[in-house]
């Protein structure tokens, strides 16, 4: 089949910044039958050295194949100068491009213009709510956003005729912790203070935990506004007033400005996006009747919906006999959404408007009716996000629990099986994985699929040229809506890349997808490579014992050789490669032989989970280099806590780890965690971006049993993360114990 033409979109991540975009540009695209190939790789020259070879795969961008390039420039190429990020574009001439959040020469930039919406956050707080005294807390010192913001504070703090306090300038970074401090500081200073203008919702949602800590009120004392209208901080209590970033429109302009320039050859022009200001909650009471702010275009499908089902609420309120039945449509309808979790703050702030609209109509004699309806149409939203945030933890739980099927192969058909099942189990139903002729450290230029489902075309294992990313027979799967393209290497190995639909529902972390189908590739390569060794060692003992006639001596050695690759292999098996304590493989199997034991002798049996607080902050500060050496610190400062050979420590995965103590009761097994916290407070490890302390700490579960007939190890692991999951919620840097009855 001949190729079909798509628009390749560069991104560097797929976090909800990048997915919003892209949901926008797919948009456009759709809209006019036009495919979309998203290649994922990393930030450009990035100081992640173990992610720079993820950047190889926008070397496989063929112009030829594409009818022009998206590139997210304000992410992909956030450590370039313009001038580098320019040059670096010219490799894909002659190809129109377009760029999302920064200008570039030559290419059509869509970018977004902070400051009419910054202005009418200020005028609604000054004029329409009356606030007279502000305080400012900015970002990054240097950074455009927050200077833009401050500036357009400072203005309009003048223009009203307000007086303008240095002392009420904070600097926040951007982060909740500062921004936490920051406020404290000032409110114990300074208590003439009726509003905070924060750069952005994290500093916000730190100064509503200062104020509040304080035993003040938001808004009632204090009203608190942020920026970005972050998905993280849509759930912040009270709901947060901030200005939306149009992310979803930023992206479907750059698909239909991309259009014109490939079909009608429209010259490249800029295009400025100006943000929403979003008033709820947190800046003062919404008054009943009020407006609520049009939503992003990506939620067009959830407010038809909900249009449908508020006319029924506006037409059952009054009618109590009648509110059962509209609750009922309203949680099945909620069931079906496989995206609430990503739209809840837009069901809760369509209900409110919804209650505030028809009580307003209704009437004195009818608002308690109405406002019962209301709020038990809000238990039922917020019960089902629970329940979809316990679903998918137990997700999170059962795909780490499959992971180490994928290093227990020694062959291929068996790992291409295994991986089957785990990407099903991921949620991917259409995917290609293509592995290179040759793993080298750059992509070889020729590949195979080794793995599809859900194609439209059957499976061809045939060589093909790498920039053509399928062979001829399958490139009709290139020409269908959107499909992204993630490669797969470990350190400087290339082994191939995913082509795939991410799923529907749920967070998609393709970050550790993809480092698990490499993690397993590599082991297996290696696994090969030891084995091959092997046989070639076997093979050589008999030649050279014919040749020499010294059978016996020449068999001891090839024996004794073939012992120590085999303990090679076993060791490397059993021990992480970063931190040297046991992995998850070891914990695995160290765990069913103590269960076996202590179900044949009726003795405790103790389990400690440990969670490193902000791990994913502490990377993002100091980088992956820092972050390995605080694993590795770590590791060492839980090895010194065990009491002896006997007890087990292993990486669990990621920034976990595990201990196993045997024949230990709930009062050892806490003696233990105690002297682990000691431990890891003793090595005073640097952490700025922690919300809880100034350096490194960690949340512990410990959970005891003793092992009954009908009970699985899986059960003492449960009882350990529900233990860790309570000491994260109520604080992080704890510990929490259970005993399972019965001890």
């Amino acid at each position: 089949m001949k190729a079909v033409k798509s628009v390749a979109v560069l991104t560097d991540y797929l976090y909800p910044y990048q997915n919003s975009l892209i949901a926008g540009i797919q948009h456009a695209l759709e809209h006019h039958g036009v495919p979309s190939t998203i290649f994922v790789g990393r930030n450009l020259k990035t100081s992640n050295v173990g992610a720079l070879r993820a950047n190889d795969i926008y070397d496989l961008l063929d112009p030829e194949r594409h009818l022009g390039i998206i590139v997210l420039a304000a992410s992909v190429g956030v450590h370039l100068s313009d001038a580098e990020l320019s040059e670096w574009m010219k490799a894909y001439h002659p190809l129109p491009v377009v760029s999302i959040g920064r200008k570039m020469e030559g290419a059509s930039s869509i970018l977004l213009d902070n400051r009419p919406a910054m202005r009418e956050l200020m005028k609604h707080l000054i004029v329409q709510r009356g606030y007279r005294h502000l305080a400012f807390m900015r970002g990054l010192p240097g950074n455009h956003d927050s200077e833009e913001r401050e500036r357009v504070f400072r203005q309009v703090i003048l223009e009203q005729g307000l007086v303008l306090d240095e002392s009420m300038i904070m600097t926040g970074r951007y982060a909740s912790s500062l921004a936490f401090q920051e406020m404290t500081r000032l409110l114990q200073r300074a208590r003439e203070l009726d509003a905070v203008v924060c750069a952005n919702d994290e500093m916000a949602e730190g100064a509503i935990q200062a104020i509040t800590a304080l035993g003040l009120r938001v808004p009632q004392d204090i009203a608190v506004v942020g920026f970005d209208d972050s998905e993280e901080f849509k759930h912040v209590v009270p709901p947060l007033t901030t200005v939306r970033q149009p992310f979803f429109e930023q992206g479907e302009e750059a698909g239909r400005r991309l259009l014109e320039m490939v079909l009608e050859g429209a010259a490249a022009q800029d295009s400025f996006i100006s943000p929403q200001l979003v008033v709820r909650e947190s800046c003062g009471s919404v008054q009943m009747g009020s407006a609520l702010p049009q939503q992003s275009e990506v939620f067009r499908g959830v407010l038809e919906i909900q249009q449908d089902l508020f006319e029924q609420f506006e037409q059952v309120a009054t009618c109590p006999d009648k509110h059962q039945a509209f609750l009922t449509l309203w949680k099945d309808t909620l069931l079906r959404r496989v995206h609430l979790d990503q739209e809840f703050f837009v069901w809760r702030d369509g209900l409110s408007g919804c209650v505030q609209r028809v009580g307003l109509a209704s009437g004195p004699e009818h608002l308690a009716e109405v406002l019962k309806l209301g709020f038990a149409a809000q238990s039922i939203l917020a019960s089902i996000l629970q329940m979809l945030h316990s679903r998918n933890h137990l997700l999170g739980i059962n795909s780490t629990k499959m992971a180490p099927e994928l290093f227990a192969v020694d062959r291929h058909d068996d790992l291409f099986r295994a991986l089957q099942g785990y990407l099903e189990h991921m949620g991917l139903r259409h995917y290609m994985l293509v592995l290179y002729e040759s793993y080298e450290s750059t992509p070889a230029p020729y590949a195979h699929v080794t793995l599809a489902a859900g194609t439209l075309c059957h499976m061809d294992v045939g060589v093909f040229s790498t920039r053509e990313l399928l062979p001829e027979s399958m490139q009709e799967e290139l020409s269908c809506g959107s499909l992204v393209m993630s490669p797969l290497f470990v350190n400087e190995v290339h082994y191939g890349y995913l082509l795939y639909e991410p799923p529907s529902w749920g967070r998609f972390d393709e970050e550790g997808l993809c480092h698990t189908l490499s993690q397993a590739l590599q082991q297996l390569e290696q696994t090969l490579a030891l084995r091959s060794y092997a046989e070639n060692l076997e093979l050589q003992v008999q030649v050279r014992t014919r040749e020499l006639k010294a059978e016996v001596a020449e068999r001891m050695k090839a024996e004794q050789a073939l012992r120590e690759a085999n303990a090679e292999l076993q060791r490397f098996a059993f021990l992480d490669g970063l931190t040297q304590i046991y992995n998850r493989a070891a914990f695995n199997e160290h765990l069913q032989s103590q269960w076996v034991n202590h179900l044949r002798h009726n003795r405790a049996l103790s389990l400690i989970l440990c969670d490193v607080d902000f791990f994913k902050k502490y990377n993002d500060h100091y980088g992956h280099l820092k972050g390995d050496e605080c694993l590795k610190r770590l590791a060492q400062a839980l090895a010194r806590s065990v009491r002896n050979r006997g007890d087990t420590v292993a990486r669990y995965g990621g920034e976990e780890f595990v201990i196993i103590l045997p024949e230990t009761d709930e009062t050892g097994a806490l003696l233990v965690a105690e002297r682990i916290q000691h431990e890891v407070q003793q090595l005073q490890i640097l952490h700025e971006r922690s919300e809880i302390g100034a350096s490194i700490t960690v949340s512990i579960g410990v959970a005891t049993l003793v092992p009954q007939a009908g009970m699985s190890p899986e059960e003492l692991i449960h009882l350990a993360d529900q233990c860790l999951y309570q000491a994260k919620q109520a604080g992080r840097a704890r510990i929490m114990q259970q005993v399972m009855t019965g001890i």
